[in-house]
Order: C-alpha cells, then structure tokens, then sequence
C-alpha cells in the first residue's frame, strides 16, 4: 500500500473541482453564441471552438495548479507528513512524548496556513483578473462607440450619394451585443 496519499487525495480533489467548473465553462460560452448555433454548421463550428477553449482553459489551469505545487514544494510536504504520521503510529506505546493529537493538532494548523497563502494568492489574481476584464470591457465600449460612429459617417455619405436614406449597420448590433456578453462572462 502507498503511504503517500495526501498529494494523491489533493489532485483528485483539484481535478474534481477542474471537471465540475469545465461543464459551467462550456454551458456559458455555448450561451453566449445562442444565434450562431443555430445552423447545423454553426453548432458544429461552435462545438469544436467551444472544445478548443475549454480544453485550453483545462489545460491552463493543471499548468497553474502544478507549478504552485512545485513552487511550494507540497508533494514533498504532503509525503513528509504521511511518513511522519506513520512513524508516530508506529510509535505508539512508546513514551516518545509525541501525542497523536498534538500531531494531528499540528498538521491541520499547517494545512489551514498553506490553505490561506493559496486563497490568498488566487484571491489577488482574481482581483488582476477582474481589473483586467474590466478594461477590456472598456476599451469594448470605445470601439462599439467608435464603430458606431463610423457607420454614421459610411450612412451619411451613402445618404448624400444616393439620395435615400441607407441602412449599412446590418447585423453589427447583434455582433457587438454577442462580444459584449463575452466580456461580461
């Protein structure tokens, strides 16, 4: 039997919680492309990009998780504290004035810590994160402003050579509102 579980038992638990967040990810890309899906060929090219992303995004994330686990060395840690909690075990009986659930007491003081250094640390590239989703959203904002008043001038300039009133703007509202709500997801 392995006696280095715990590093095991984390990745399980990370890939679990990856699974459960891949499902969410691909039902709100899927929802913001709801017209493009329409057509048979839509959906088809919708599926294999939706696919790419997330796989991508899966990808990205395990690259994340193991580059902290290696950055703070956790593997070797977590098969640290298994050897050292089988070696108290073993202990048991004799008077080494090791207390079982002075160990225990210990080791989850030690696993709370490294849990609030890592939330920290999502916490704050949360916040960059959202800082910079938020100045996309901007900078979206100013081009929708600045397309906008280009088809004014495109409109404008048909309306004086024609002499009728020209509409060029087509399907560039549905556009923009289908790249607004990807920003904001």
């Amino acid at each position: 039997m392995d006696k280095h579980i715990r590093y095991r038992r984390l990745e399980e638990t990370y890939n679990m919680a990856v699974s459960r967040c891949r499902g969410d990810m691909e039902r709100s890309v899927v929802g913001c492309f709801g017209k493009y899906g329409e057509s048979a060929e839509g959906q088809r090219q919708l599926d294999h990009g939706v696919g790419q992303a997330v796989e991508y995004w899966n990808d990205r994330c395990f690259e994340q998780f193991a580059q902290l686990m290696e950055e703070r060395g956790i593997r070797n840690k977590l098969d640290e504290l298994d050897e050292l909690l089988e070696k108290a075990k073993s202990r048991e009986g004799e008077s080494s004035g090791f207390c079982e659930s002075g160990i225990t007491d210990r080791v989850e003081s030690r696993m709370y810590e490294e849990k609030q250094n890592v939330l920290r640390q999502l916490e704050e590239r949360a916040a960059g994160l959202r800082v910079k989703r938020d100045t996309m959203g901007y900078e979206l904002a100013q081009l929708q402003k600045e397309v906008q008043d280009g088809i004014r001038v495109v409109e404008g300039i048909a309306n004086e050579f024609s002499g009728e009133e020209v509409d060029v703007s087509g399907d560039m509202d549905s556009l923009l509102q289908e790249l607004n709500d990807l920003i904001k997801e």
